[in-house]
């Protein structure tokens, strides 16, 4: 963006709180292409070719909600209701509010390289994709005229790594049992900080205030607060069993599901409360809470439903699917479709409700990459990370399979638009 981005509105970044900050950034560059579009410098200078009618009324309409929410962090240090959307999908990369309807899906990019499996992936907003393996590797995947290029962010001991990336900076968490983040100083990529979380971590996320949320295999659950400059932990809640899965919805709450139980952690005036839900008497697999205050849910015993409480306590079953095996992990799409990841051979797949009954309309699958995370895109797109046989497809057993001789993998699916069914 050139030097006249910051004449923009009167905010001075420094005043602003760092995630604010970004937020600002990244609305200045999207008014800076309308700019450029128009061949204009300010906004006085687009609002004359407004007035003129040489703005398209898309263009006049998107630069006064950019406008808008610019000003508005000026004022106040809440976000604006225009761009929400924007602190869901940057701080909770999975918690899209659209995503295009797609259909056809089929594997149009991919990449392998050699190690034991990815188990965190994170696409960003620039086309870029952060990845972290089994043996601890964090890359930073750029696509080239030469294809895609790595950049070595960093490394934890231990055998897996859990991230969350955001403009700036990369937080992780791994086998060493320790909380990393990373920042780019002088064009590479370095440890900044670094914190003891007192057991191996299985989740990391960052909340817009600038706390982290962790989950590890000390089967406590905690969030960190950074004061005068020195990282301090604080336990939400503890486990008496392993955690099965951590998510975080748009509204701030926490669910942590484990065994038979679901349990939502929610702050009202700097306290945490913790509600323990018990929607099944399975154990549970994987979870989507619902914004409407359902919950997506997987069982041990291969069914996958959807799970709503009545005024009287007791919980509504909206059966989907059974005798599906390994549900590693589920998503309720904005419009209403399920994506789900089965193991080892499937792959991705996608239920739709059509006349009151659920069906799978979409099976994903690529023999030779067996998948394990996975990140749906608002352009209809899905990212996956995994592990691949470089010499042979992927088979339908474990048996005979040496995962010494695996490789990481990356596959971007792309399908068909289409409008949906009623």
């Amino acid at each position: 963006m050139n030097e006249s981005g910051p004449a923009i509105v009167g905010i001075r970044l420094e005043n602003l709180k760092p995630e604010v900050r970004s937020y600002v950034q990244k609305l200045r560059a999207s008014l800076q292409i309308v700019y450029d579009r128009y061949e204009v410098a300010n906004r006085d200078e687009l609002a004359a070719k407004v007035r003129k009618g040489e703005v398209g009324q898309e263009d006049t309409d998107k630069a006064i909600e950019l406008l808008r929410a610019i000003n508005d962090y000026g004022r106040k240090n809440d976000l604006p209701e225009e761009i929400k959307h924007v602190q869901e999908a940057y701080y909770a990369p999975r918690n899209i509010r659209s995503m295009e309807y797609k259909t056809n899906y089929r594997a149009v990019d991919g990449w392998e390289w050699e190690g034991k499996g990815i188990c965190a992936i994170q696409s960003l907003p620039d086309g870029r994709i952060v990845t972290g393996d089994q043996e601890g590797e964090i890359r930073m995947w750029e696509k080239s005229d030469d294809g895609w290029q790595a950049e070595r962010v960093g490394r934890h001991g231990g055998i897996f790594v859990a991230l969350h990336a955001l403009d700036d900076r990369i937080i992780s968490g791994g086998g060493d049992s320790k909380i990393r983040i990373w920042k780019k100083i002088d064009d590479q990529w370095q440890e900044s900080e670094t914190m003891d979380a007192q057991g191996k971590v299985r989740f990391v996320q960052a909340l817009p205030d600038g706390r982290i949320v962790q989950y590890g295999l000390d089967h406590a659950l905690s969030i960190w607060k950074k004061s005068d400059g020195e990282w301090t932990r604080t336990m939400l809640g503890e486990f008496n069993n392993r955690g099965i899965d951590i998510r975080i919805s748009p509204d701030g709450k926490i669910y942590a599901g484990h065994t038979r139980t679901m349990d939502v952690f929610s702050e009202q005036d700097g306290i945490w409360k913790r509600e323990s839900l018990k929607p099944t008497k399975a154990d549970i697999n994987a979870f989507w809470p619902i914004s409407d205050g359902r919950i997506l849910l997987s069982t041990a015993g291969g069914t996958l439903g959807i799970y709503s409480k009545r005024a009287d306590g007791k919980w509504d079953h909206e059966h989907v699917a059974g005798g599906i095996n390994l549900m590693e992990d589920v998503q309720y799409l904005p419009d209403g479709r399920i994506l789900l990841n089965v193991n080892p051979t499937i792959g991705p797949i996608i239920f739709e409700k059509r006349k009151r009954r659920w069906v799978k309309t979409e099976g994903i699958e690529d023999r030779g990459h067996m998948i394990g995370v996975f990140q749906p895109l608002e352009d209809g797109r899905i990212v996956t990370g995994g592990i691949v046989s470089p010499q042979q497809g992927w088979s339908q057993s474990f048996s005979g399979i040496n995962l010494h001789e695996m490789h990481n993998s990356v596959r971007i699916w792309d399908g068909e638009p289409l409008q949906p069914k009623s």
